[in-house]
């Protein structure tokens, strides 16, 4: 209903609409949206191309030890390991992934708030996802991997994450855009690393 919004100010007010991802048929459906006329309305956008970073593909052959040098990383530098996000396709690989990784790093202690791992979706306790959001964007933060789903996307804007990893091929190439790009916003080198697997590439799982 943004249109009748637009409706109740003065016709020269200026309006600006933002998006991080569009393709040419979504913008024209947005201007349509918003009653926008294409000839009144200057358009500016780039390239989602980012030179500071790497992408790395790679077929998973080891399963959850695939993923070894990253808990070897944190073994080592501990809080000054590379911040980094791992997504997962789906909740069951999510928590997986995380138990897998509690248990390798020999960390028993209950108190969340110690942790160099977390894990954020829809179904993360209230409590741990505010910890999460509050922890992770600081720059001496102890979280140093999150474990995240989807759910863990939106007003997601962390500088100096270093490592996004995609457990599981994104369902679409505007997933993976909008996720691997929060790799390296402060400008330096990072690292989109994606672990498929055949059944995650089989026809209609990926568009």
């Amino acid at each position: 209903m943004l249109d009748e919004l637009r409706s109740i100010f003065p016709e020269k007010t200026p309006f600006v609409v933002l998006t991080a991802t569009a393709t040419k048929e979504i913008k024209f459906e947005i201007m349509k949206k918003l009653n926008m006329e294409q000839d009144r309305t200057d358009t500016i956008w780039m390239l989602p191309e980012r030179p500071n970073l790497t992408y790395i593909v790679k077929k998973i052959t080891k399963q959850m030890t695939d993923l070894q040098w990253i808990w070897n990383d944190i073994k080592v530098d501990e809080e000054k390991a590379k911040k980094t996000i791992v997504y997962c396709r789906n909740i069951s690989s999510c928590a997986a992934l995380y138990k897998y990784f509690f248990y390798e790093l020999s960390k028993s202690a209950d108190d969340v708030h110690s942790r160099r791992i977390a894990m954020f979706h829809r179904s993360t306790a209230e409590a741990n996802k505010v910890h999460v959001m509050s922890e992770f964007p600081k720059l001496d933060n102890k979280v140093r991997v999150v474990f995240a789903t989807i759910a863990f996307g939106m007003s997601v804007d962390i500088a100096d994450v270093e490592q996004i990893i995609h457990w599981g091929a994104p369902r679409g190439l505007e997933q993976f855009t909008q996720e691997s790009c929060r790799a390296g916003r402060d400008g330096r080198h990072a690292l989109s690393v994606v672990y498929y697997s055949s059944f995650d590439i089989s026809k209609g799982r990926c568009k």
